[in-house]
């Protein structure tokens, strides 16, 4: 493929192949190209290759619901608890990453605990954030408001 500069009326050189207006787009330059090979393969007697259709996209599976628990420890302390948000976090994001993030964004402590016996991975974060949590994940992780439970403890 060989490409030839060309002189412009300002003194600078201009790669032919560049686009300038009313060129047209690089898909319908592919798209013309297909067809021309399309062509010289039936021109050949070999079949033309059979046109790709797009592959649909594949619908994301409703993630579950998100809940999220205030229990009472000694005293007036509290502890707010997170289950479920593990369905709704990005490829490559884990609990231990929106940990992290949750405790700079709420100035408090979160940390991940793995779960056990019947117990679900989630996320404790310290003092009652049941609110604050509940506008955190609806704007920042996009969880829909429908798909957060909020619980509080009679303790």
């Amino acid at each position: 493929c060989a490409v030839a500069a060309t002189g412009s009326s300002a003194g600078g050189s201009r790669v032919s192949g560049a686009r300038e207006e009313g060129e047209a787009p690089l898909e319908a330059l592919t798209a013309k190209l297909s067809l021309e090979e399309d062509a010289k393969q039936e021109a050949l007697g070999e079949p033309a290759a059979a046109p790709q259709k797009p592959k649909p996209k594949k619908d994301k599976k409703p993630a579950g619901v998100v809940l999220i628990k205030v229990d009472k420890r000694r005293g007036r302390k509290f502890v707010t608890t997170i289950t479920g948000l593990e369905q709704h976090l990005g490829q490559g994001e884990t609990l231990k990453h929106a940990a992290k993030s949750l405790s700079g964004q709420l100035a408090a402590g979160a940390s991940h605990v793995k779960g056990s016996a019947g117990v679900p991975d989630h996320i404790l974060v310290q003092g009652d954030r049941a609110e604050e949590l509940r506008a955190y994940l609806t704007d920042k992780v996009k969880v829909s408001a429908g798909q957060i439970k909020m619980v509080t403890s009679d303790s």
